[in-house]
């Protein structure tokens, strides 16, 4: 099973320019959608990581 911040730095969230703020944004999104995150893939362990967060993300 893949965590939600593994799975952001894999696509590259590093890499960008972002502002302090926008840093801070992501960190919070990480943390309160993290359980959310495991439960679905506690539920779809056929389906790839990036697959469901692409769900997540469009719900």
């Amino acid at each position: 099973m893949t965590d939600l911040k593994s799975l952001f730095f894999s696509l590259g969230i590093e890499k960008l320019d972002l502002s302090s703020e926008d840093q801070v944004l992501i960190n919070q999104f990480i943390s309160s959608f993290t359980p959310r995150f495991l439960d679905i893939c506690q539920q779809r362990p056929d389906r790839a990581p990036l697959d469901l967060l692409l769900g997540l993300m469009t719900q």
